[in-house]
């Protein structure tokens, strides 16, 4: 069974990398000198691939901030991080690349693979309110932004505004009113849980099963759960602006044992518009595209942003994949508690 896998995965691989080679895949570019000859080299190729597990709506409003100050094209390429990375693994491999910019949640890729994009240029990364030193310390790989797990509830079936992961255990909330993540869908929703856990005291996670909550496999559903009045109140959600500017009858907060994952960017090295690359990434680490990409629904890197749902040292990060054996422990435990 074992080689039946490995001969299929290989097999999977040779033919992403047939279509990638057939489909426009390019031989990779050299920078072009000092800054502002990259600015200009980047201006000359026009164009440039941006791959992002980000959302659409943040991603399409950077890229517009780009186009409208640059005059350059984006193409966008939007997908979660496991359907991104074999395309990059592919590409990398091969030494042809669609992409230009990658950006990915992925903590555990990104520090397994230093040397898959070029160190960063631009004068952006060296701003005081970017600090580097904590957010792009070997000046490749460089934050980007941070889902931050916001509370979010029903104004219509929550009346007392709640402040935090305590609050869940309200008497009024019990019998299906809580929505909460399954952990099945991502090792980072285990950290999630591990991390209350840790904020509100063990046996925490037991009292919130007494509440006999609803378990939801999408973020966005739980979202629509809460508008609808389906569910009273979530503690792991965007911030529901969208919905809250539409009418919906919601409110959100990110509490101050708020937890996120952060993402990470950078241009890679089989980018075939290189020059371009390193502009958008500029674009991205500045104040200005900053306030365009996570205003009002990302943590932001930046000190200088105001708007962003939180700032980098107002939330707690858990950086990484946990080992699989502690996955499939805290998922057994979550099965045991919850249903």
């Amino acid at each position: 069974m074992k080689l039946l896998r490995s001969v299929v995965g290989g097999i999977a691989a040779a033919t992403m990398a047939i279509a990638i080679a057939g489909c426009g895949g390019s031989e990779p570019t050299a920078l072009a000198g000092d800054w502002n000859g990259i600015v200009q080299a980047a201006k000359d190729e026009g164009s440039l691939t941006l791959y992002t597990s980000a959302g659409t709506a943040p991603s399409e409003a950077l890229i517009k901030g780009f186009k409208d100050k640059y005059g350059i094209d984006v193409t966008l390429v939007r997908g979660i991080d496991s359907e991104l990375l074999p395309k990059v693994e592919t590409e990398l491999s091969i030494k042809r690349g669609i992409a230009d910019v990658f950006i990915t949640s992925d903590r555990t890729w990104v520090d397994s693979h230093p040397d898959a994009v070029m160190t960063i240029e631009g004068p952006s990364v060296h701003e005081a309110a970017y600090e580097a030193s904590k957010n792009a310390p070997d000046a490749t790989w460089a934050a980007t932004h941070a889902f931050v797990s916001a509370l979010s509830w029903n104004t219509d079936l929550v009346t007392s505004k709640p402040s935090s992961a305590a609050d869940l255990l309200s008497p009024d909330l019990e019998g299906g009113k809580i929505g909460l993540p399954d952990p099945d869908t991502s090792p980072s929703i285990v950290q999630f849980y591990t991390n209350i856990e840790k904020e509100q005291g063990a046996g925490f996670l037991q009292k919130l099963a007494a509440q006999k909550p609803r378990i939801y496999a999408s973020t966005a559903t739980m979202m629509q759960a809460i508008a609808s009045g389906e569910i009273a109140i979530s503690p792991y959600t965007q911030p529901m602006i969208d919905e809250k500017a539409a009418g919906a009858p919601v409110d959100y907060v990110i509490p101050q044992d708020a937890w996120g994952v952060r993402s990470f960017g950078g241009v890679l090295t089989t980018a075939p518009n290189a020059n371009a690359g390193q502009l958008f990434m500029d674009y991205l680490l500045s104040r200005e595209g900053q306030i365009a990409f996570t205003t009002p629904k990302y943590g932001t890197p930046r000190t200088d942003v105001d708007g962003a749902a939180a700032t980098f040292k107002d939330v707690v990060f858990t950086d990484g994949y946990p080992e699989q054996q502690e996955v499939d422990d805290f998922r057994a435990r979550f099965k045991s508690l919850m249903f």
